[in-house]
């Protein structure tokens, strides 16, 4: 299975499956200020148990577009990378293509958080569309990259979820077990 979510941040986060213990289900980075939103992650989908992860955006940002706009993004906000927090959980064994996230940054509302993910992403991903909907009762942004994996971005609370999956039926599913 691919990456579903095919962003910068997220490959490198996806790199953190190295930490913690062998077979651990959620794994953070020491001190990381981010653990406390894979806790609004679920823990299984349709039976399968996910494995989370976390990190701010310091430690995952690297030199490739999107990091580069994020880091601009969160500069004219008066942010740092290190504001960003972010967590996952995906299933290990790869069999449920399926990727569950949340960002977030303290004083940055979710809606303007959302779009710059959007915007960010269309450096690594030109031809990349961004549609406004609904799925399952959820406002959502529905994001297609140009090898057609599918995003689900769903913004509240100051959060911005996200549901990685060509699986609209099972994006549903799991938009509802999301904190609304």
């Amino acid at each position: 299975m691919r990456l579903l979510v095919p962003i910068a941040l997220l490959a490198a986060l996806v790199g953190l499956a190295g930490c913690g213990s062998k077979g651990a289900t959620t794994t953070t980075t020491a001190g990381n200020p981010a653990r406390a939103l894979e806790a609004l992650l679920p823990a299984k989908i349709a039976g399968v148990r996910l494995e989370k992860r976390s990190a701010t955006g310091a430690f995952v940002f690297g030199s490739d577009a999107f990091s580069r706009r994020m880091t601009r993004f969160l500069e004219s906000q008066g942010k740092a990378p290190s504001d960003l927090r972010f967590a996952n959980a995906r299933d290990p064994k790869r069999k449920l293509e399926l990727e569950v996230g949340v960002f977030q940054v303290s004083g940055i509302g979710a809606r303007r958080l959302l779009q710059a993910i959007v915007d960010g992403s269309r450096g690594d991903a030109p031809g990349l569309t961004a549609t406004p909907g609904s799925l399952d009762g959820h406002d959502v942004t529905k994001v297609v990259y140009p090898a057609g994996t599918v995003l689900y971005l769903h913004a509240g609370g100051g959060l911005v979820f996200y549901v990685g999956t060509n699986d609209e039926r099972l994006a549903g599913e799991v938009l509802g077990e999301l904190p609304s």
